[in-house]
């Protein structure tokens, strides 16, 4: 078994996504009564590993130094760091 490098992992709460997501510059976008994170205002962000749209309830991880957002399932984070070190 391979050994991984050391990832920086910040964990977040529910009340602090929004405040995380304007310190990245990203916009909250509201349809209907769900509110979609947004990289550019207008298209809603998808997990870079399922394609499942991100919410403020569902934001699970954001890669370091980069836009990447991922979904709250683990094992798609997960895949994304196995990807990545693949590279």
């Amino acid at each position: 078994m391979q050994k991984l490098e050391p990832t920086s992992i910040i964990g977040f709460k529910e009340n602090d996504v929004k405040e995380i997501v304007t310190n990245l510059s990203l916009t909250i976008k509201r349809e209907g009564n769900k509110e979609f994170v947004s990289k550019d205002g207008e298209n809603i962000a998808k997990c870079e590993t399922c394609g499942e749209a991100i919410t403020v309830k569902n934001l699970g991880s954001i890669a370091k130094g980069s836009n990447h957002l991922f979904c709250d399932n683990p094992i798609c984070f997960i895949t994304y760091l196995e990807i990545e070190k693949s590279k």
